[in-house]
């Protein structure tokens, strides 16, 4: 967390990411994309490509949160 949370709030003040929510609640929802991402990939016992799912995750959360 505590290395997220800068790089995000820089992404904020560069216009990169939205600033109508806040930097804790971005980081909240960033990291819950990549637990729930995990959980589900440890749930199906290591199957799939975990790496093309959370690139797929990342794109996602990039058009949701744009500003």
């Amino acid at each position: 967390l505590k290395y997220l949370f800068p790089i995000i709030k820089q992404l904020q003040v560069e216009g990169t990411l939205t600033d109508k929510i806040s930097t804790e609640d971005l980081l909240h929802i960033i990291m819950g994309a990549f637990r729930l991402l995990m959980f589900k990939w440890k749930n199906s016992h290591f199957e799939g490509n975990i790496v093309e799912k959370g690139d797929h995750t990342i794109n996602t959360l990039l058009i949701v949160l744009k500003s």
